[in-house]
């Protein structure tokens, strides 16, 4: 029996609320790269400095979703493209 997934962890762009697609910023919420864990969402945003990323967790069933600030980092990351992640799938 397979198993779907029942949560999406995405990163947000927390002052554009675009998503990150495993390449740049994209407004199309189904084109967000999906991570594998929270763990490994965060630790991209840290090492490519986007301190004002968003960590969102999407619930399938419940149409709800949390959402947290990745880190504290000083700077904008407006001004900041993330780098293609290789373990990161679309």
């Amino acid at each position: 029996m397979f198993l779907v997934s029942r949560m999406r962890i995405i990163i947000q762009h927390a002052l554009s609320r675009s998503y990150f697609n495993g390449r740049d910023w994209n407004a199309n919420e189904e084109d967000a790269a999906n991570f594998e864990t929270v763990v490994e969402a965060e630790e991209f945003c840290r090492a490519q400095n986007l301190g004002n990323a968003l960590i969102v967790l999407k619930f399938r069933e419940a149409g709800q979703e949390i959402s947290y600030k990745a880190w504290d980092a000083p700077g904008l990351m407006s001004n900041h493209r993330p780098v293609k992640h290789p373990g990161v799938g679309g």
